[in-house]
């Protein structure tokens, strides 16, 4: 090892890739990659990150998770994701008291929400997932669940222990203020919209 490279700051290094959700083989793929001198301009500014292709087939069947039941699921054309795309949001019954999940999803729907083919595909690209989105939990309301005991429910996203998690609410609960829809900031044109 170079006497360049003291071990303490390979440890922060190394500290710093786990806390992007960085996994042993992308430290792999990060070594063969033939452009770390463009991987060093980003942190000078002379390079910049794209997204070469961030496009969800919102019309797919959503994923499953262990012991839920697919209720409904809002679908729609591939669309490029982009967080400037999306716009969290609370309805006015939210922002005045707590509401069960029930009455929320009928107002919820005039929001354009996303559906849970989103929220699979930011936990797999957890770097897309704006920085602001930390400290709310976010719904997607666009894919309805069902538990066998509890009835329907939403998944959401959450950020705890350093890293992204999903789980689900029973639409019985209550929602407040910090419980966020991810919707869309346009919705989509009314020829191609398969909402509900």
């Amino acid at each position: 090892m170079s006497a360049l490279y003291p071990i303490a700051t390979i440890a922060q290094l190394f500290e710093a890739l786990e806390k992007a959700n960085f996994t042993p083989e992308d430290i792999i793929k990060l070594k063969d990659f033939n452009d770390l001198a463009g991987v060093r301009g980003l942190l000078y500014g002379w390079s910049k990150i794209s997204c070469l292709e961030c496009s969800i087939n919102l019309d797919v069947s959503p994923f499953i998770p262990e012991g839920l039941k697919l209720e409904s699921h809002c679908g729609g054309p591939a669309w490029e994701f982009s967080p400037a795309k999306v716009v969290l949001c609370l309805t006015d019954s939210q922002k005045e008291k707590s509401t069960t999940g029930h009455d929320l999803l009928k107002e919820i729907v005039d929001y354009h929400p996303l559906n849970a083919n989103v929220l699979d595909y930011l936990l797999l690209r957890p770097e897309l997932i704006p920085e602001d989105w930390k400290n709310k939990t976010i719904y997607f309301w666009g894919t309805i669940y069902s538990e066998p005991e509890d009835g329907p429910c939403v998944r959401f996203l959450y950020w705890k222990a350093g890293r992204w998690h999903s789980f689900h609410s029973c639409l019985k609960d209550d929602f407040d203020y910090n419980d966020f829809a991810a919707c869309y900031l346009e919705p989509l044109p009314k020829s191609i919209n398969a909402y509900c």
